[in-house]
């Protein structure tokens, strides 16, 4: 059974949950590796974060370089914004402003 967040990401998205599904990322259109949270879950999780809204597929390469640095979390809910909208999911649309006014710098 895959993760919580990883079926929260794919039921949004219409992908199937077999394994070697093409999931690409939101920035690079590569396959990507990994559901990266762009606000933390933290210990212990946080229900919030489980959220279309807050979960974006990247590469791991991506993950790494872009991924739990604050500095990043504007562009990441900005980009994530365009890819919902472009694929019309359905998501709470103020819940991403929100989200990117708090994180600009």
């Amino acid at each position: 059974m895959a993760a919580k967040h990883i079926e929260i990401y794919h039921k949004a998205l219409g992908y199937e949950f077999t394994e070697g599904v093409f999931r690409p990322s939101e920035l690079s259109g590569r396959q990507s590796n990994d559901i990266h949270h762009i606000e933390r879950r933290g210990m212990g999780g946080n229900n919030e974060a489980d959220r279309i809204e807050n979960l974006i597929a990247l590469t791991t390469i991506e993950h790494e370089e872009l991924g739990d640095k604050k500095q990043y979390k504007a562009l990441l809910y900005e980009l994530h914004l365009n890819f919902l909208k472009h694929n019309k999911v359905e998501f709470n649309e103020d819940w991403i402003l929100d989200q990117i006014s708090k994180n600009k710098y």
